[in-house]
């Protein structure tokens, strides 16, 4: 019987959060979206809830926080990402130009999917170069599936591609052959998935639970 190799140490990089710019403060759906937050969070039963704002990545992330905020967060996020995505739309209706990027938190729900995420696009990765075939996820949201390719677009063993239309469509990895090696294939990410689904149905088992405590 052959050893299992040990999995390889992954580091998560840093991101760091910085001040809101004026740009936004100043704009005129700034209090608007603060208060949507507050009422979906007051029909899903989340009483006094604490909202914080700042930039990461570029993106303009509202962070929620309250006793209760896993109905929030809804089922793997589902609810999380359906206000947020009307949270963009509101706030950028006319602004094709120059389109702000929002991102909904809730006690660092989002953060936890984040790592989890990058674990299993190196996990899957591996599984891809071992088994000589192309792993297909889970659909996935547009952010869930930029962090996959993101966290693979730097490997040279591998690369990932999208396919499928939404809401199906997930990310595919795919192993590279040696003479391959050297093709930049993930320099430039694209929506991507992933074929293990009960992996990524226990990460955010963990997360909706440390969220709950």
């Amino acid at each position: 019987r052959e050893e299992q190799e040990p999995e390889e140490q992954i580091t998560i990089p840093e991101r760091p959060k910085e001040p809101v710019p004026d740009e936004i403060k100043n704009h005129e759906g700034y209090s608007q979206i603060f208060e949507l937050i507050k009422s979906v969070a007051e029909n899903v039963g989340v009483e006094n809830i604490q909202l914080v704002d700042y930039m990461r990545d570029g993106a303009w992330v509202i962070e929620a926080s309250a006793e209760d905020v896993s109905q929030l967060i809804g089922k793997r996020g589902h609810t999380l990402d359906s206000v947020q995505y009307l949270m963009n739309i509101i706030f950028n209706k006319g602004n094709d130009e120059s389109r702000i990027k929002i991102v909904l938190d809730a006690q660092g729900y989002r953060e936890k999917r984040y790592q989890s995420l990058i674990h299993l696009a190196n996990r899957m990765a591996r599984k891809a170069v071992v088994s000589h075939r192309p792993i297909e996820l889970e659909p996935m949201s547009t952010l869930d599936r930029r962090t996959i390719h993101m966290a693979l677009k730097d490997r040279t063993d591998v690369e990932t591609f999208s396919k499928g239309s939404e809401p199906m469509r997930r990310v595919v990895i795919s192993s590279l052959k040696k003479k391959n090696y050297n093709k930049q294939t993930n320099a430039e990410w694209q929506p991507l998935a992933v074929d293990d689904e009960e992996e990524v149905e226990e990460a955010d088992e963990e997360d909706d639970e440390d969220v709950k405590e």
